[in-house]
């Protein structure tokens, strides 16, 4: 009696191995890579949020187009368009390291030293973010049911900044009505993170182009204007 039932919890005991291996087997292989693609997005989500506020935190400051760019006139007119270099890296220079300190203080559970606008993560839960946690995914997500979903347990995701974050001023100059021309300019930022599930990480790189400033040079008005489809257009100024 006692040799079958030592039969029987070998038996029960190589089932149950059996059973955590292809369970695991199951979860790396399908439910693992659809768990990331969720947790990544989150990620991007939270990256684009601190960036964004980053900057236009640098607008709330009263950053304007003057400050950016320096403006020559000869007779009046303009003549040349170009960066205020100083103005320019010192512009970068405080919204990469607003965007690195806020991620690091994300990444290291830090809620309260977050130098973002208010509400601007009100629908994170904030106990969780104490913790590092920026999202939970259900471990049922594979099986697109929401009320599995909603009964499997929850994995969490954390993020961590990897590197350096470059950044970048881009300008978009388009004619606007007769010798008048609308200058934008944007701030390119790139930030590469890595999604961390208990059991798999990952890289993504967040990129994003925000705008942060725009405005309208004015030119001389033409003595004559044509615009057309078959025709050139002529700009003469007045004497």
């Amino acid at each position: 009696m006692r040799k079958h039932n030592r039969h029987t919890n070998w038996l029960l005991f190589i089932i149950i191995v059996l059973g955590i291996i292809l369970g695991l087997k199951y979860i790396n292989s399908k439910v693992t890579p659809i768990m990331m693609i969720t947790a990544k997005e989150e990620c991007n989500k939270l990256s684009t949020i601190i960036i964004n506020d980053a900057i236009k935190k640098q607008i709330v400051d009263g950053i304007s187009f003057d400050k950016l760019f320096i403006i020559t006139y000869e007779q009046g007119q303009i003549a040349t368009i170009d960066f205020d270099s100083v103005m320019v890296n010192k512009v970068l220079s405080t919204i990469t390291q607003t965007i690195q300190a806020n991620l690091k203080y994300i990444e290291q559970g830090n809620v309260e030293m977050l130098e973002l606008s208010s509400n601007v993560l009100a629908h994170y839960n904030q106990d969780k973010l104490k913790q590092g946690i920026i999202y939970e995914v259900p471990l049922g997500i594979s099986y697109n049911n929401t009320f599995l979903s909603n009964l499997s347990p929850k994995v969490p995701v954390r993020i961590n900044l990897i590197g350096s974050i470059d950044s970048g001023i881009n300008t978009k100059v388009t004619n606007y009505g007769i010798n008048n021309a609308l200058i934008e300019v944007y701030v390119d930022v790139s930030v590469n993170m890595q999604t961390i599930l208990p059991f798999q990480s990952d890289v993504s790189t967040v990129k994003m182009s925000v705008p942060l400033a725009l405005k309208l040079i004015r030119g001389q008005v033409p003595e004559y204007y044509a615009n057309g489809d078959n025709g050139p257009t002529i700009s003469l100024p007045i004497n």
